[in-house]
């Protein structure tokens, strides 16, 4: 078992899940957008919660069909880890200057 510190927040690796304060994620699994000035959409669908973490400040959407806009979207700051509940077969999109958005579906 692996701990590391990023940040202020703790993570545990058993091989199996890969746990923090929000509760475990599932390992080897999600999705990664880049983040750039046109809107991206996941290509997966989710339900349920999933974590998103982000390397630049970025702006996310939710939704069927999602298209994330600068400064009215829901702004995430620069290495952020947050957990946010969506709707059954739901999509994300992003939209930023660069980097990369993280997606894994809270098991």
């Amino acid at each position: 078992m692996t701990t590391v510190t990023y940040g202020t927040q703790k993570y545990t690796d058993d091989a199996a899940h890969i746990t923090n304060g929000l509760g475990p994620m599932g390992a080897g699994v999600g999705e990664k957008l880049v983040i750039g000035a046109a809107s991206a959409q996941s290509t997966g669908t989710y339900s349920g919660s999933v974590d998103l973490s982000c390397d630049t400040p970025c702006f996310i959407e939710i939704g069927a069909s999602p298209a994330a806009v600068i400064d009215t979207s829901y702004r995430m700051p620069a290495n952020a880890l947050i957990r946010v509940p969506v709707g059954t077969n739901s999509k994300l999109a992003v939209i930023g200057t660069s980097g990369n958005l993280w997606i894994h579906p809270v098991v």
